[in-house]
């Protein structure tokens, strides 16, 4: 235990270090220089601003939080159940696969006003758009995790006249859980992405819309909070996926470091 614990505060602490130069810096440029808050506020600055106005900034993380975790569950659900349906069927393949890839070139913004005239402006479209940008990063990785079990091991398997469930869970799935979980990790950061869009193109609430009114008043100071809150939503879900892994995939991750 004590050496997980030095591991980690090794892994953490140069990092740590490099953030808090960055603050210092930064408010060593905005001081010196005298610029104005509404060009960069300093840190110092941009801490009053979340203090004074914590309750706004907490009801509004509530609400991307939301939608982001909703459209990350159902587009990592999605990317794995279609993957498993892909990998086992050649017609789906050469059918199915190039469409999503024709849709997935499609630019998410250039897709949210549509969904907010199909389904109005509250948080589904915003739930949707997160799901499509999760789906397709845990849907490729999974599709390639699935194909990645040797030949000679699917030969030996169907030797022994297992079945295609079993080899689908006893052989294929398992090989296919360190792809998969590259693909959430990728994913985790995207479906912050996916909400905000979703958001900037018609909401009333949540970190995206505060930042939309935040730059309409040159409020910057509540700009950078917003975005640090987005940072910090994103790196925890981020965090969770990789505690997710080191539980269930222990040997991978001893095998990484």
């Amino acid at each position: 235990m004590s050496y997980k614990i030095k591991k980690i505060k090794e892994r953490y602490f140069y990092a740590f270090i490099f953030f808090i130069v960055i603050l210092y810096f930064w408010q060593f440029f905005t001081k010196f220089f005298h610029i104005p808050e509404y060009i960069l506020p300093a840190p110092s600055q941009i801490a009053v601003s979340f203090q004074k106005s914590s309750g706004i900034f907490l009801k509004h993380t509530l609400v991307t939080s939301g939608e982001i975790i909703s459209g990350f569950i159902i587009g990592a659900t999605l990317g794995v159940v279609l993957a498993i349906f892909i990998s086992a069927s050649k017609i789906l393949l050469k059918t199915i696969y190039p469409l999503i890839i024709s849709v997935q070139s499609l630019p998410k913004l250039a897709l949210a006003p549509l969904f907010v005239i199909w389904f109005g402006f509250g948080v589904l479209p915003k739930i949707i758009i997160t799901a499509l940008v999760v789906f397709f990063p845990v849907m490729i990785n999974t599709i390639k995790g699935l194909f990645s079990v040797s030949s000679d091991l699917l030969d030996f398997m169907k030797s022994l006249r297992a079945s295609k469930s079993q080899i689908l869970f006893k052989i294929q799935i398992p090989f296919s859980l360190p792809y998969l979980f590259t693909g959430l990790k990728i994913s985790s950061t995207l479906a912050v992405v996916g909400a905000i869009i979703g958001e900037f193109v018609g909401a009333d609430k949540g970190l995206g819309y505060l930042i939309m009114i935040s730059s309409t008043n040159l409020n910057t100071s509540y700009m950078f909070v917003a975005l640090i809150l987005l940072a910090v939503i994103g790196l925890l879900l981020f965090g969770l996926i990789g505690l997710l892994e080191r539980v269930i995939l222990p040997w991978h991750i001893i095998d990484n470091e």
